[in-house]
């Protein structure tokens, strides 16, 4: 594999300094001469980057994608949208050709993946430009799938050639082209590339070298894997051998390593997921858009001693008696683009934790926001300064919140309000890594939240729940009564850092509530009229005075056993549509997504 790699790094580096132009498509070789040696379901389009990462995603032994030769790598260059749209004109003609030729040595192609490559003085092209390209593709592979991805995004340098405009028109491109098509299904996140990422004979700063390439081919190999394409017998039979030899090499690991292993395959084991409802389907009067759940619960890993049958570690935990594949069926499900994530991490499991959270963030790219939750053994609801920065560094800019922290006294943890010396030492190192914070504060703490939140502007501050009042000893959202959200109103009207997340809706009553049964839960939805009625005299003006500062979320994910089942899931979603399709039509996308995807572009 490395002998291969340096061959490879050797052609990347002839061409490192174009993106989408400055060498002339290779010419295809004789069909005779160009023949795979195996044959594939997903074709692919783009530019020269594409090609990279396809030349690092057969170094990680991807065999789902077309299979390019490598003395072909530049068959792409050029492949800008506007170059693939340009189908008349001769000198782009050769692209297609190109792609043409792959398809007939690939006929069993159903799918392809379009990454798009757009560079800066283009950036005012718009969705008609585009619409050429899966017009070609429809014609060519009728019934086909598009997988539609933005190059990766340069978050410390620029790349030259595409600038920041060309990434940003690519990122909202790859929306609009989702949802305005059946057929077109946003695909793998690849990157982002940092400098140290970047080929250091590449002028231009957007091409990254072998090692980087193959990190962005595995991005691709575990997002389509994830969709269970099938590869050639073939290449079965090999991957059996490859098992053997794995079996082999098992037998001289320690009872660690092997304890890990089996909960890491297990925290993502198959599980049977229903086909996704279209939320096109609902009824009139819907809410039918993008949606984003910010409030989501994951699971711990086990923590106790290595080396036990699973029976022997209590609780739910993910690898044990979970697999996270349950709660992107969930999402699936019912609609929901992407969560935030609220990843417990502490000891003695920091180093597995944080592992897991980037297998999943790698095998289900922009599905999760992942937050660090981060439990103390002290008696506080969360770890001091120094333990933060330390779980923190284990994988720099995984983690892009902090919380959920409950901060009132529950569980034998005590109550700590948000202008403590701990989280005084604490905001820096949110400063640093540019998290965004998800609080759920504590009796009597508006007041030190306000005095948080006004010293530490640059910060955003996430609230919700109503342990500030006083409030039934059982209830731990807050009542419908307009009193209680005085406070909150005060809050969010003298702080714009300040947001809340509305998850205590289905007529006041904490549904998923442990110990509940799902039976419960599913009869409280028999009458929509009756909760709405109540859900609305209570929550619609108070969403739409303050548009810019609600979110939405469900709080769900480890409350009760049943919270994640896909009926449940339906359940909680179409109310919630309803519920927003009543509100203002002026803020309905803005609860629903758009304050949420705006906290992580400030």
């Amino acid at each position: 594999m490395k002998k291969r790699a340096i061959t490879v790094a050797a052609l990347i580096l002839i061409c490192v300094l174009i993106l989408f132009s400055g060498c002339t498509a290779a010419k295809q070789p004789p069909l005779e001469d160009a023949q795979p040696s195996r044959t594939s379901s997903i074709g692919f389009i783009g530019c020269s980057n594409t090609r990279q990462t396809l030349q690092g995603y057969q170094f990680v032994d991807g065999q789902q994608l077309w299979e390019v030769k490598e003395r072909n790598i530049h068959e792409y260059d050029g492949g800008a949208v506007v170059n693939w749209a340009k189908t008349s004109e001769k000198k782009y003609e050769e692209l297609w050709k190109v792609f043409d030729n792959y398809l007939q040595q690939n006929p069993n192609t159903k799918s392809i993946w379009w990454q798009l490559c757009i560079r800066k003085e283009e950036a005012g092209m718009t969705y008609d430009d585009a619409s050429y390209v899966l017009a070609a593709l429809r014609q060519r592979i009728p019934g086909v799938t598009i997988y539609v991805s933005a190059l990766p995004d340069f978050p410390e340098h620029i790349c030259e050639i595409t600038g920041t405009e060309g990434i940003q028109q690519a990122k909202e491109l790859v929306e609009e082209l989702d949802n305005k098509n059946e057929d077109v299904i946003t695909g793998p996140i690849i990157g982002p590339l940092f400098p140290s990422d970047i080929d250091k004979e590449d002028e231009s700063r957007c091409h990254p070298h072998v090692e980087s390439a193959m990190k962005t081919g595995r991005q691709l190999k575990e997002f389509f894997e994830s969709l269970n394409f099938s590869v050639d017998s073939t290449f079965q039979r090999e991957s059996d051998s490859l098992n053997d030899k794995k079996d082999l090499e098992n037998k001289d690991k320690t009872i660690a390593e092997r304890h890990w292993e089996r909960v890491f395959s297990k925290a993502f084991a198959d599980i049977d997921c229903p086909a996704p409802r279209d939320p096109n389907s609902l009824p009139e009067g819907y809410y039918k858009g993008k949606m984003i759940d910010t409030h989501i619960h994951l699971q711990s890993l086990p923590d106790g001693e290595p080396g036990h049958p699973d029976e022997d570690y209590a609780g739910e935990n993910l690898g044990i008696k979970k697999s996270i594949n349950e709660w992107i069926c969930m999402m699936n499900v019912e609609g929901t683009k992407q969560a935030w994530g609220f990843f417990p991490v502490w000891e003695p499991i920091v180093q597995e934790s944080v592992d897991v959270v980037t297998m999943i963030m790698e095998k289900y790219p922009n599905r999760f926001i992942p937050f660090i939750n981060t439990p103390a053994h002290d008696g506080n609801p969360t770890v001091i300064a120094e333990e933060l920065e330390e779980m923190l560094q284990v994988e720099p800019r995984l983690f892009q919140g902090y919380g959920e922290i409950g901060l009132y006294s529950h569980d034998n943890v005590a109550d700590l309000p948000p202008d403590s010396p701990r989280f005084t030492e604490i905001f820096p190192i949110i400063r640093k890594h540019n998290l965004v914070v998800y609080f759920h504060p504590g009796f009597g703490h508006k007041e030190p939240l306000e005095r948080a939140a006004s010293a530490n502007r640059d910060i955003r501050f996430v609230f919700h729940g109503g342990n500030m009042y006083v409030i039934s000893e059982n209830q731990v959202g807050i009542s419908h009564d307009e009193k209680i959200l005085s406070d909150i109103e005060e809050l969010l009207n003298n702080n714009p850092n300040i947001y809340y997340g509305v998850d205590e809706l289905y007529g006041g009553d904490w549904l998923l509530e442990p110990g509940r049964s799902k039976e419960n839960f599913l009869a409280n939805f028999a009458d929509y009229d009756i909760l709405l009625e109540k859900d609305l005299s209570l929550w619609k003006g108070f969403i739409e005075r303050h548009p810019n500062q609600v979110i939405w979320g469900t709080d769900r994910g480890v409350s009760a056993t049943w919270d994640k089942d896909p009926d449940v899931a339906l359940t909680l979603n179409n109310y919630t549509r309803a519920f927003i399709g009543k509100l203002d039509q002026a803020v309905q996308e803005k609860f629903a997504y758009k304050n949420a995807e705006r906290l992580f572009s400030e």
